[in-house]
């Protein structure tokens, strides 16, 4: 049963569940053939019931993201080749360097932060700070000390999230739920919204206070430049690196910000200790009930194609633009940050389901829907008195 720490206005959330008392989406996927089910748990972000945890292969999964960049990159410039029809190759181009960059910032900068990329903690600072020089994003070093401070409340004022949606999209406490989703979709394609975002990028690179990492970012932009003025492949440049790594990545970056956390009534628990703070985050998962059994073959044979379609073409986008990595369990990172499990954090978190939760006073919780996770934080949002 959910508590008074939710809020009525969103019936899609609900708790997790135990393997034992499952029901639902997931445990009706597990009917079709065990040979799907690796890359369901995937989609879905929640494991069947009989999977257990593999050993983590966090460096294989560094070179998987770096090739899934290369590869990006690489059609995007044989999409300007080929012209024509080839131009339609950009979206897939776009796709995985999008996907790629966004892996390499919320799931290993992130992890790196924690000293749990790889377990060696030199080499996680190595690979964190580097990263960040590609990325020009915040000093490794900074984002590790405002990271420390999330985690001890993830809705101060201060906080890097709420700070970002605020100043940069408008987003805050006191207004509607409508006019925070026009917030956001104005956001995403506003000039000023990646203006201000891509400024802000610079400025925390390039004018990094973090002499280091300033220098490292000042490495980063001559070497590209200096490669691209060699070859003079200005176009493919703006086309295959600049677009997706600026407007798409801070498009992806949006939307996830805005489905990041949730916002517990003000008077609960004054704010602070675990049963607050478990509330604070929820497991988003996608997918679809299956079409049922019991209905005429041509009934039925159209919604296993649309289910298959939606699957293909909603679910999968957004898990390799959107919810990158780990994040659609970012609830039991929360509860768990330093654990190296991250790149098996779906089975993990159901097994701390399983095991009752231990050491924390509430069920984990979680809501089907990427668009419905936003709308339940937007709930949340609207809600907070202005003066919060």
């Amino acid at each position: 049963m959910t508590d008074n720490l939710t809020f009525n206005q969103a019936p899609t959330v609900r708790d997790s569940l135990p393997s034992p008392n499952r029901s639902g989406v997931r445990k009706e996927m597990e009917a079709l053939p065990k040979v799907f089910q690796p890359f369901l748990t995937w989609v879905v972000g929640v494991p069947a019931t009989d999977e257990t945890l593999p050993q983590p292969r966090p460096r294989r999964y560094l070179v998987k993201v770096c090739g899934l960049l290369l590869l990006g990159i690489s059609l995007s410039c044989w999409a300007l080749v080929l012209q024509g029809w080839g131009y339609l190759w950009l979206i897939v181009g776009w796709s995985l360097t999008v996907s790629a960059s966004r892996q390499l910032q919320v799931v290993i900068v992130h992890h790196c932060a924690h000293s749990n990329f790889t377990g060696d903690r030199l080499f996680d600072q190595y690979l964190g700070r580097w990263i960040s020089a590609l990325m020009l994003i915040l000093s490794f070093d900074q984002y590790q000390i405002r990271h420390r401070k999330h985690h001890q409340n993830p809705l101060l004022d201060d906080d890097e999230t709420v700070e970002a949606l605020r100043l940069r999209a408008g987003i805050h406490p006191g207004l509607s739920r409508e006019a925070l989703w026009r917030r956001m979709i104005m956001g995403l394609f506003s000039p000023l919204f990646h203006g201000r975002f891509w400024i802000d990028r610079v400025r925390s690179s390039l004018f990094s206070s973090d002499r280091a990492h300033q220098l490292r970012s000042g490495l980063v932009v001559v070497a590209q430049l200096g490669l691209v003025g060699f070859g003079q492949w200005w176009l493919a440049y703006g086309v295959a690196w600049l677009f997706p790594v600026i407007v798409l990545h801070q498009m992806s970056t949006l939307i996830r910000q805005c489905s990041e956390h949730l916002h517990p009534a003000p008077e609960a628990d004054l704010k602070k200790g675990k049963r607050y703070y478990a509330r604070a985050t929820v497991g988003i998962f996608l997918g679809d009930p299956l079409p049922r059994a019991d209905q005429p073959f041509g009934i039925k044979f159209w919604q296993w194609c649309v289910w298959w379609l939606r699957l293909g073409m909603l679910y999968v986008p957004i898990r390799l633009l959107i919810l990158v990595g780990d994040t659609s369990c970012h609830d039991y990172h929360h509860r768990h940050p330093g654990v190296d499990q991250w790149l098996n954090a779906a089975i993990a978190r159901q097994q701390d389901v399983d095991a009752h939760h231990p050491g924390w006073p509430v069920p984990y919780q979680e809501v089907y829907g990427l668009w419905r996770a936003i709308d339940l934080s937007f709930t949340s949002l609207s809600l907070i008195p202005v003066q919060e």
